[in-house]
């Protein structure tokens, strides 16, 4: 009696080990693929902003500038580069006034319209929303962007003139022609996502242009400067269009030379494995 006891009492809690083990498999497995979901859809919105600045190139002649030119104001209260491309994107038209700051009374409820629509006021941009970021679902006005222009390797690489080896493809005033990538369109970065300092899509400066800063590494992680909103890693675009998942593990070395547009730096093979 006392062994079939025993029996009796061991089996449940085999099963409840079992089920718990279980639960924690699927658990696991949905969370990894909201993940991957996530990071999918993070990557579309890459695609398609890079594909915008591909076709602005191609009409312009140039990547735009990480603002639009207005001599009366500093680089952080001009319009962005994002208002310049928004037009390559889809038929939505912003009513936004290039001559005054993105501060402005007439440009911070960003309102807009499409062929046929009637001007509405729109805050939160999914396109330019990672899924996974923190106040993803935040609303704003104007909307915030979790995606910058990379503008090279230094705090002042923004003011830099095209062809400086620590340029980047964005600058305030810099309008990188394709033929200024010297060191090839595949290995050089356009844009990064990031869960620092984020704000306006519309504002020039720091919520939409910036440069790697080589005093604050390692460069990529939760609280660094680039990504922080996906494990692992972070999604970026590069100058010809395409969009790749960079783990956080990558040489330093290897990152600041994806981030500069003409630096001569050799790139080493397999660096994004």
């Amino acid at each position: 009696m006392r062994l079939l006891r025993l029996r009796f009492t061991v089996r449940p809690m085999i099963i409840a080990v079992a089920l718990f083990a279980t639960v924690a498999a699927v658990t696991a497995f949905l969370q990894r693929s909201s993940e991957a979901a996530q990071r999918n859809r993070c990557q579309g919105n890459l695609r398609q902003l890079g594909l915008s600045l591909m076709n602005y190139s191609t009409e312009c002649d140039s990547f735009p500038a990480g603002t639009i030119a207005n001599d009366r104001l500093p680089p952080g209260r001009r319009l962005s580069w994002l208002v310049l491309v928004w037009g390559f994107l889809d038929q939505w038209f912003w009513l936004l006034d290039q001559s005054e700051p993105w501060d402005a009374v007439t440009n911070r409820p960003t309102r807009g319209h499409g062929v046929a629509e009637k001007p509405v006021p729109v805050g939160r941009l999914p396109l330019l929303t990672c899924p996974a970021a923190a106040g993803a679902a935040d609303e704003h006005m104007p909307g915030w962007t979790w995606y910058v222009g990379v503008a090279g390797v230094g705090r002042d690489t923004p003011e830099l003139r095209v062809g400086h080896p620590r340029a980047g493809v964005f600058g305030h005033d810099r309008r990188t022609r394709v033929a200024d990538i010297r060191d090839g369109v595949s290995t050089t970065l356009m844009l990064a996502e990031t869960a620092s300092a984020n704000g306006p899509w519309t504002a020039g400066g720091q919520a939409t242009v910036r440069g790697l800063d080589p005093d604050r590494q390692p460069y990529i992680g939760r609280g660094r400067q680039f990504g922080g909103t996906h494990r692992g890693g972070l999604n970026v675009a590069f100058a010809d269009g395409s969009v790749r998942f960079l783990g956080e593990s990558i040489d330093p070395r290897v990152f600041e030379a994806l981030a500069t547009i003409a630096g001569g730096e050799t790139v080493p093979a397999g660096w994004d494995r």
